[in-house]
């Protein structure tokens, strides 16, 4: 199955988040362009995918945009200037909590089943699988002179702070927008992006 994203869509999230980071001046709190590109990022990646039968999900703390199939979610990440440098690690600016620890170790181990006796209660099942799905992260760096993005599968959390990508899709890079898969080790683990790729030679 594909993740079901366009590049384009996924470059209309960065834009926002671009928008928003240089929307803040001197006089916002220190941490003002990092938390607006967040949350812009956040909400436009709902704007777009809700009304193609997305859910959106925000248990455990962490913000996510569920596919119709509850087989995977996006977070949207500020990450350092490692993003979209293919010889390096991303990793997330701000140290994340145990909501985002648990998710990623899902994308390691397999969901537990859910009992029978709880089929009666929709809600509850409903908000299990969103919760279970296994979670990429879509990493954007901003900075005054440049933009790196990419759309990555971690699987490790250490000290609240993402490594150990199994996937990796370049999406602009230093030279700018390209689109480009790293790091994948099998293909039993997830879906396939379904744009063009150039993969490593």
């Amino acid at each position: 199955m594909a993740l079901g994203l366009t590049f384009e869509e996924c470059m209309s999230v960065v834009n926002a988040m671009v928008a928003a980071f240089n929307g803040c001046t001197d006089n916002d709190p220190p941490t003002a362009a990092g938390w607006d590109a967040w949350r812009f990022g956040t909400r436009t990646f709902r704007d777009v995918k809700r009304s193609q039968g997305w859910e959106k999900d925000d248990q455990d703390n962490l913000s996510t945009i569920v596919h119709p199939d509850r087989a995977f979610r996006i977070a949207v990440v500020n990450t350092n200037e490692a993003t979209g440098m293919r010889d390096a690690q991303p990793k997330n600016k701000s140290a994340k909590g145990n909501g985002a620890e648990r998710a990623v170790r899902l994308n390691r181990e397999p969901p537990l089943p859910i009992p029978e006796f709880l089929k009666e209660y929709e809600d509850a099942l409903a908000a299990a699988a969103r919760s279970d799905a296994p979670i990429w992260y879509l990493c954007v760096h901003i900075s005054s002179d440049a933009v790196r993005a990419e759309l990555s599968f971690p699987t490790t959390v250490e000290a609240g702070y993402l490594c150990n990508w199994r996937e990796r899709i370049i999406l602009v890079d230093q030279n700018g927008p390209v689109c480009d898969v790293r790091g994948r080790d099998d293909d039993d683990y997830g879906p396939d992006f379904d744009i063009p790729v150039r993969r490593k030679r």
